[in-house]
């Protein structure tokens, strides 16, 4: 099916043709939302410098290497806030506002991947080219990116005979540093009583009403960009979610994660390993 180290997605390899010279740049978080642009997608980034002849905290050195990034995760968790070390993609469009694009940042010594666009890509092809075993033996037509079925629209859908499959694609960056487990959804909401993901409860719902239609199979796919876990599991921080979640898989919602991480060039997205799935919250009664 899929092997350790296999490559998903390519930075730098389009229609068989590859920039072997290119590479993720490194770089330091100064400020989000930037100075400059204040959208909360828009960081200020200084760039680590390839001229290791003048070594130093020149602030002018520093100023002349300040870029304006694009953050696909906002702050990530904190994981793309000040002082954070990153990994930047270079815009090939020079009509943008920012010059680069986060791709991963540092937790310590581990890379976590902070662009949660490409996990629809990396899904989907993991479809097509049957590396998923639960659909490896499928007849897959009638193949979409996004399907729009009533107020949701799911990232993946295909038929398989009379076989009609929903898959929603979630990415789910954050490590529960006690459990040491993968947890989603985490980030910012306005009171401890709210869901950290309003739209993700959502989906879990509407999949499972699917779920119950004759004929149709819904699965929920949690991209893990990081391989210093042990397991993934809804964040027992939002019962509102685990709630969701528990319903959907009572409802007939199958879930699978796999994480994967960046190879040792800073050039490709690589699989992994598949991870287990935990519940780690208990309903209150």
């Amino acid at each position: 099916m899929i092997t350790q180290g296999e490559i998903l997605y390519s930075y730098f390899c389009n229609d068989d043709k590859c920039d072997s010279d290119n590479s993720l740049i490194k770089g330091t978080v100064v400020k989000r939302p930037s100075k400059q642009v204040k959208s909360p997608y828009m960081a200020d980034v200084i760039l680590e410098s390839n001229n290791h002849d003048n070594d130093n905290d020149d602030e002018n050195d520093n100023d002349s290497n300040e870029i304006l990034a694009h953050t696909p995760a906002l702050g990530c968790n904190g994981y793309v806030d000040k002082g954070q070390n990153i990994l930047l993609l270079e815009n090939k469009n020079k009509n943008t506002k920012s010059s680069h694009k986060v791709e991963f940042a540092y937790d310590n010594d581990n890379l976590v991947g902070t662009n949660p666009y490409l996990s629809n890509d990396i899904v989907g092809k993991m479809i097509t080219e049957k590396k998923f075993p639960q659909f490896a033996d499928c007849n897959i037509t009638n193949f979409k990116r996004e399907k729009t079925v009533g107020n949701s629209r799911f990232d993946v859908y295909f038929e398989d005979g009379k076989t009609k499959y929903y898959i929603e694609v979630k990415t789910a960056p954050v490590k529960d540093i006690q459990e040491n487990n993968a947890i989603f959804p985490k980030g910012y909401r306005k009171k401890k009583t709210d869901s950290f993901s309003p739209r993700a409860v959502k989906h879990l719902e509407e999949l499972g009403e699917l779920s119950k239609i004759e004929n149709n199979k819904c699965y929920l796919i949690y991209v893990v960009p990081r391989t210093d876990v042990d397991y993934f599991s809804p964040c027992k921080e939002d019962p509102i979610y685990c709630d969701a979640y528990l319903n959907a898989v009572k409802s007939g919602v199958s879930m699978i994660s796999f994480c994967t991480t960046l190879d040792d060039d800073k050039r490709n997205i690589v699989f992994d390993r598949f991870l287990k799935i935990k519940l780690n919250w208990v309903k209150s009664k």
